[in-house]
């Protein structure tokens, strides 16, 4: 199995719901594929997270949810954000 990285693929900012504003950085992880061709990178999964480092679940509709912090939906219309 090849090698595997994670790097920050992203941004994008949200807002509480009393207007403060917070970015969510777009973290994607990579496996290195070998071949007889040569070696590429695939992407395999996506994570969000705050620069505090709390994980962002997507809740839909432009909705994600902080972990571990009280009012922790935040909503975003940033065209960077994922569905």
């Amino acid at each position: 199995m090849g090698r595997r990285t994670v790097r920050e693929t992203g941004s994008f900012r949200a807002n509480y719901e009393d207007g403060r504003e917070i970015t969510i950085y777009i973290f994607t992880e990579f496996l290195e594929i070998e071949s007889r061709a040569g070696s590429s990178e695939r992407a395999v999964s996506m994570s969000l997270k705050t620069a505090e480092g709390n994980h962002v679940n997507p809740r839909g509709g432009g909705r994600f949810e902080i972990v571990g912090v009280l009012s922790s939906i935040v909503t975003s219309t940033d065209p960077n954000a994922p569905q």
